[in-house]
C-alpha cells in the first residue's frame, strides 16, 4: 500500500468521524482499481480498530 492510499483512507476515516463533507477523491488523488480496493480495507481496518465500527460485506 503506497503512502497515497493510506493519506485517502485517513481522508475518507475523518469525514466520516466527523461527518463532514469532502470533495470527490478523484479531483484530489489518481486511483486505479488495485489502488481504490486497497484504499477501501485501509479504511475498513480504520474504521474497526479506531471507531469500533462493525463492517460487514
Amino acid at each position: 500500500m503506497t503512502l497515497t492510499n493510506k493519506e485517502v483512507a485517513k481522508v475518507l476515516f475523518k469525514a466520516y468521524r466527523y461527518k463532514k463533507p469532502i470533495d470527490f477523491i478523484s479531483e484530489n488523488y489518481q486511483l486505479n482499481e488495485e489502488e481504490a480496493y486497497h484504499v477501501q480495507e485501509e479504511l475498513i481496518d480504520q474504521l474497526t480498530f479506531k471507531d469500533h465500527s462493525t463492517v460487514t460485506g
